[in-house]
């Protein structure tokens, strides 16, 4: 049990000489200074705003967020009332003897078409105007000279 004990002992000590020497030899303490000096600084929030800025990053106060977020959503709302006007079709009645023309002013009334005038000239060019027939039709807001000769024309 002796030799054990001292065994024990010897080992105890030889670790303990070994960090001893480390930490005397090797380890480099350091000074409140420079844990100071290593630690980092606080940045300022003048200073932590531009460097994101220069970064590329765009920088919103809470209240200048609020309202790009109104703006979306009103643009949104636009969009939807939009697109609700160009799905909406209207009626469109020709009678009996109604000309390229007068056609052309029934779909500017129903705000189908903007220019009359290319309309006649669209007409004319496809040689639409003798081809129109009297009647009643539903034709979209935001269809084109196209969609609607071929509608009017049965073409």
């Amino acid at each position: 049990m002796k030799s054990t004990l001292r065994s024990y002992s010897l080992g105890m000590m030889t670790a303990t000489l070994l960090l001893g020497g480390y930490f005397l030899f090797f380890y480099e303490s350091t000074t409140e200074e420079e844990v100071e000096e290593h630690h980092e600084k606080p940045i300022r929030t003048d200073d932590a705003l531009s460097l994101l800025r220069e970064d590329g990053y765009i920088i919103f106060t809470q209240e200048e967020l609020e309202q790009f977020e109104q703006n979306i959503k009103h643009k949104e709302e636009k969009s939807e009332e939009y697109d609700q006007q160009e799905k909406q079709s209207v009626t469109l009645k020709i009678e009996r003897g109604m000309n390229t023309t007068e056609v052309g002013d029934a779909l500017v009334e129903l705000n189908i078409i903007d220019d009359k005038d290319a309309f006649i000239t669209f007409m004319e060019k496809h040689e639409y105007t003798k081809s129109i027939i009297y009647g009643e039709y539903d034709i979209k807001t935001d269809a084109t000279y196209e969609e609607i000769a071929s509608i009017i024309t049965n073409k």
